[in-house]
């Protein structure tokens, strides 16, 4: 999270040292201001016929609050079998690569279909990020190397949504497809 609000630091910054001293009249209606939050997908997982479904809702993330960060935890709380208290602290992005850092509580023993909803929801969670491509995971700093029977040691592509616009259920499972 640190690394994401510098990087966003320095480029409001550069951004505004770069402004020109006035604007011209027909650009002054359309500036945005600086601190609208964009809406962020929240997916609220359910079985149909044996098959897992995200349902999306859009929330906008409060005020000084990482939207991935953000969205990523709101997914975790529509979890009823994720320990309370499990929580993603970070999120840095480095050359579309995601690094979701975890709190303790989120390392901890899931059946084999809940290591799938956890997987699934979060990449698809993460999908919705533009600059994100893969992603992986860590616990309190440290890599995680599995989740039950998935494998974590290399970073998992995010989904690519369709072009249809099917919404979560267009969002191919992370097998190997990536942006």
């Amino acid at each position: 999270m640190g690394l994401c609000s510098i990087a966003l630091l320095g480029g409001v910054g550069y951004y505004v040292a770069t402004l020109p001293k006035e604007l011209p009249a027909s650009k002054k209606a359309v500036v945005d201001e600086p601190s609208r939050r964009e809406d962020v997908k929240v997916y609220r997982p359910r079985y149909e016929k044996g098959e897992l479904k995200l349902d999306p809702g859009t929330v906008k993330p409060p005020e000084k609050t990482d939207p991935k960060v953000f969205a990523v935890n709101s997914y975790l709380k529509n979890l009823g079998f994720i320990p309370k208290g499990a929580a993603l602290k970070t999120c840095t992005v480095k050359d579309g690569l995601a690094t979701l850092d975890f709190n303790a509580e989120f390392e901890t023993t899931y059946g084999t279909e809940d290591e799938q909803t956890v997987v699934k929801g979060l990449m698809t969670t993460m999908a919705q990020f533009s600059d994100v491509h893969a992603v992986k995971m860590t616990v309190e700093g440290k890599p995680l190397e599995t989740l039950g029977n998935i494998d974590l040691t290399q970073p998992l592509p995010v989904p690519v949504p369709e072009k249809s616009g099917g919404g979560p259920e267009g969002v191919p499972p992370p097998d190997g497809t990536s942006r």
